[in-house]
């Protein structure tokens, strides 16, 4: 079993255990294999215990109640069974083999008597139970394919109770003025105080909700940063686990004491903070966890392509038609300049068209009208005196005079509102196969455009700003590129924007891995070759010698 210890040294609640407590437990565990379409668990049936993926793939399927769950895809080194085993439940959904595929099960038994020894341990599985259980009751819309979560937690509740104060205090004063008026119904000290009462109340009420829409998460992904406070500021913050560069934990003392503190994520441009939340640590763990995890995959990856490149040397006959991988052709940077010509010219109210593997979004319609308000105002209301002169309700001026006056500045007004609507459509945001774009373009004047590479994005953000931005789903996507920043301003459903811009960065960098891997390939035939034919071209005796 001592083969095992690496798979179970990087689950998150065994990290602290040394090499022959591992192997104990390893020595316990029972060794499944499934075939591709067995159950490995069947949701509504008794939990077993805590299974670990050994190789293969496990898909668990979407809960039949839940419209909004996904199913995904788990892979050697993932764990599930945490939030059954925490919470004493039957298996929530149906985990099924997708390929052969070989497991450990903890039973529960021993896994439950393994805990109560550990607190340690137990507070961690019971982290990752909150996280699972968390997660199916939010089930953000944002996630991607096969992306999961692994940490998810809110600030902790002493900073409800710290919010709360307030409202106590208002509530309290409340209660004060009851006892120092005289109870009648017409006493001012009464009304005061069912006016600080109900003021107390709603404030309190808000505070708790605010307190219940801040969220930290983490996936096999990326770690994520949500904030929201109600009618006036919505914002998400993340970075791909890649891109990071070191994670950390600060407490205060009234921290240590209740079980709270600030988990400091840096990446290459800043950091991101998850501020109060309960169990700091089990959270920054999990972040290098993951951390640690990607860059694993990475390593093995790259290793399986050396391996196929010496199968392709040895044996060309050997290579799968999975091993040969055909990349798509590279969009190269000259297309850039053609791509900025696909979204202008479209004088129409769409915030968003795709053409020619081009994504290309407008500002809101919102922001539109607010720039033409000014003159739609003008326009109506210079009609409607126009009209009412007609019709004989007002007669101040020749009816000639009123025409002409009131034609030329209608007119006026109009071709103010056309410029206004010019000079929005002309204004687009792009994400092509490798860049982002941002053309504004000023009717009849200079245009400017800022270019930036794709792969250089280090983090992306979303603001929304207001109530009327939050009701109308608009704001701003924020990338962050070296010091700068580069924003898609006042665009419909910044989280989509967001997440296409993410989307477009992970396919870019898989097709660059991926022809990455494919260069080393052919530079290491090239250098078996060349060593083939120069031992080759040696003579008998010389080999001889050398083998000797």
């Amino acid at each position: 079993m001592a083969e095992y210890q690496p798979l179970l040294r990087n689950i998150f609640f065994l990290r602290d255990l040394d090499d022959a407590a591992l192997d104990r437990l390893a020595q316990s565990m029972v060794t499944k294999e499934h075939a591709p379409g067995q159950t490995v668990a069947r949701g509504g049936s008794p939990c077993s215990g805590l299974i670990f993926v050994l190789s293969g793939s496990i898909e668990r399927q979407a809960h039949p109640s839940n419209a909004d769950d996904a199913s995904h895809v788990l892979s050697a080194g993932d764990t599930f069974g945490a939030l059954e085993l925490v919470q004493g439940q039957y298996w929530a959904t149906t985990y099924t083999a997708l390929e052969p595929t070989k497991v450990l099960l903890w039973k529960r038994r021993e896994a439950t008597a393994f805990f109560q020894k550990q607190p340690a341990a137990m507070a961690d599985l019971r982290f990752v139970a909150r996280s699972q259980a968390l997660a199916q009751k939010l089930q953000f819309s944002w996630l991607r394919e096969n992306e999961s979560i692994n940490g998810l937690s809110r600030k902790h509740p002493a900073l409800l109770i710290r919010a709360l104060s307030v409202p106590v205090l208002l509530l309290g004063s409340a209660a004060a003025l009851v006892w120092w008026g005289s109870g009648t119904i017409g006493d001012p000290l009464i009304w005061l105080a069912s006016g600080v009462a109900a003021i107390g109340v709603l404030y309190g009420i808000w505070q708790g909700i605010d307190w219940g829409n801040d969220y930290y998460v983490v996936t096999n992904r990326r770690v994520v940063r949500l904030e929201k406070v109600i009618g006036i500021y919505d914002s998400r913050r993340e970075t791909t686990l890649h891109n990071l560069q070191s994670v950390s934990v600060s407490t205060t003392m009234l921290g240590r004491v209740f079980g709270f503190g600030d988990v400091i994520i840096r990446t290459f441009t800043g950091r991101i903070m998850f501020p109060n939340i309960a169990n700091p640590y089990a959270m920054a763990s999990m972040v290098e966890k993951n951390w640690r995890r990607v860059h694993e995959q990475r390593s093995l990856e790259d290793r399986e392509s050396k391996i196929h490149a010496v199968r392709r040397f040895t044996d060309p006959e050997s290579e799968t038609p999975q091993e040969a991988v055909l990349l798509e052709e590279q969009p190269s940077s000259d297309d850039t300049q053609e791509a900025t010509e696909i979204g202008l010219g479209r004088w129409t109210l769409k915030v968003r068209f795709e053409d020619q593997g081009v994504i290309t979004y407008r500002k809101h319609w919102a922001v539109l009208m607010r720039r033409t308000a000014i003159p739609s105002v003008a326009v109506i209301a210079l009609a409607g005196l126009v009209g009412a002169h007609l019709g004989g309700m007002i007669t101040l001026l020749p009816t000639g005079t009123v025409l002409q006056i009131g034609g030329a500045l209608i007119l006026a007004f109009a071709l103010y509102w056309l410029y206004e609507f010019a000079d929005w459509a002309n204004d687009i945001y792009q994400i092509t196969p490798t860049h982002i774009v941002e053309v504004h373009r000023k009717p009849l004047a200079r245009e400017m455009r800022n270019v930036a590479p794709l792969e250089s994005i280090l983090g992306t953000e979303v603001d929304r700003k207001g109530i009327v931005g939050l009701m109308l789903n608009y704001g701003d996507v924020i990338s962050t590129i070296g010091t700068e920043q580069f924003i898609f301003e006042g665009v419909f459903d910044p989280v989509g924007v967001q997440q296409e811009i993410v989307h477009g960065l992970e396919a870019l960098l898989d097709r660059k891995q991926e022809l990455d891997r494919q260069q080393k390939r052919d530079e290491m035939v090239e250098w078996l070759g060349v060593y083939h034919d120069e031992y080759a071209s040696r003579k008998p005796q010389e080999r001889k010698g050398e083998n000797q």
